[in-house]
């Protein structure tokens, strides 16, 4: 008798809404208690706008979400860049204090799923500050889930400017990833009836 899968990642239920919100403001107190600062903002704002957002599940329970952009603009990338098919991801948020590295498989499946949109790239924007929560970040996102680090884009001026760490993988298909997590996200973005807040 074949084994389930035990992970599965889909869209994001309008209904799962709050769980969404309770698990952004986890990860952000938990960075906050080892005085790691990471903006949860933007996962907020792309659940609560109804962005394309999925969910990725270990036998029912919510244990990360991350933003597609399935046709993004790319502006810090260079020209040529821009031109390359890409799916862009924003917003990545899993449980904290996790051991079992939720964000190896959230990469694994974003590289399967870029491919059958097909895509080339899947890419992530991740601000930097000088030894910050980010910049462990960008070194567990290359080290661990196998990205690899493009180009750094600064934006501003002065005590007001900012760095960006442009990050890739490739995309790819990977047939035997079903056995690992199932996936019902659907390759075309499906239309959201709102919610009232």
């Amino acid at each position: 008798m074949p084994t389930a899968t035990t992970y599965q990642v889909r869209p994001l239920d309008p209904s799962e809404r709050t769980d969404a919100i309770i698990l952004a403001d986890a990860r952000s107190r938990w960075l906050d208690r080892r005085r790691l600062s990471r903006n949860t903002t933007a996962i907020r704002a792309a659940v609560r706008d109804d962005a394309d957002v999925v969910a990725l599940l270990e036998d029912g329970e919510l244990v990360g979400l991350l933003q597609l952009h399935r046709t993004p603009t790319l502006d810090r990338w260079d020209q040529k860049q821009r031109t390359e098919p890409t799916m862009l991801v924003s917003a990545a948020c899993i449980v904290p204090g996790r051991t079992d590295r939720p964000g190896k498989l959230m990469t694994l499946w974003a590289r399967d799923f870029a491919a059958r949109l097909g895509s080339r790239w899947v890419r992530c924007e991740v601000p930097v500050s000088p030894g910050g929560e980010e910049t462990r970040l960008v070194t567990y996102l290359r080290e661990t889930c196998g990205w690899h680090r493009v180009n750094v884009h600064t934006e501003g001026t002065g005590a007001a400017a900012g760095s960006v760490v442009l990050m890739q993988c490739p995309a790819e298909e990977m047939p035997g990833l079903s056995a690992l997590i199932s996936s019902s996200v659907p390759l075309t973005e499906q239309p959201v009836t709102p919610v009232a807040p």
